[in-house]
């Protein structure tokens, strides 16, 4: 059961991450458009 559990919590953490990530790349381009990095 263990592995069960790891590969759950790896899929979650790699949702919540990606989900993360979109989101300070949407706040960036609405506050900045101009500033590319």
């Amino acid at each position: 059961m263990e592995g069960l559990f790891f590969a759950i919590g790896f899929l979650l953490g790699g949702v919540v991450g990606v989900l993360i990530m979109c989101l300070l790349q949407i706040n960036r381009i609405g506050r900045k458009e101009d500033s590319e990095e």
